[in-house]
């Protein structure tokens, strides 16, 4: 009898050693190929900052001022459409629910809010998932740890202090 309350001791913590792992992995600089993303969570939610982007200023042809930093020009907010989009804040509303982080995200390249999830892949892959009222309805996008130093990711990181390809 002893030994049945000591296995299941031992499974218990072990499940919520991988609870805590589910909640945490997605935690860390995260790479798409324009961007890099620093996910942290604070008081039970999650926030997921822009530390990089490929191009961080405007280019001839492009809406806004040629050399100027990019900002949130499509906000529907006129008060924030003059916001850089590097130190922006993605996620509103976030909390781990049903095994997963879920909340709100804003995408910043067509101003609007979407419901999202985000989770991590099998593979190591950050999966940010947004969607219009059901999660069928909607597309993932797929980031990669930052620390990989794959394609433009160190290009992105050159300026920041939290580069991990120096």
């Amino acid at each position: 009898m002893r030994g049945v309350r000591h296995l299941a001791g031992l499974l218990l913590i072990a499940a919520g050693g991988a609870f805590a792992d589910d909640r945490d992995a997605v935690v860390g600089l995260w790479a798409a190929k324009d961007s890099v993303i620093e996910i942290a969570a604070a008081d039970g939610s999650l926030h997921a900052t822009i530390v990089a982007i490929l191009n961080p200023v405007y280019k001839e042809g492009e809406e806004g001022p040629v050399g100027a930093t990019r900002v949130d020009l499509k906000n529907p907010d006129v008060g924030l459409r003059a916001r850089p989009i590097v130190g922006m804040d993605l996620l509103s509303g976030y909390a781990f629910k049903d095994g997963k982080w879920q909340g709100s995200i804003y995408d910043p390249g067509s101003g609007k809010v979407y419901k999202s999830q985000i989770t991590v892949s099998d593979d190591g892959k950050l999966l940010m998932r947004g969607y219009i009222g059901a999660p069928m309805f909607g597309r993932t996008q797929e980031w990669i740890r930052a620390s990989t130093c794959l394609g433009d990711i160190p290009k992105m990181l050159a300026s920041t202090n939290l580069n991990p390809c120096r």
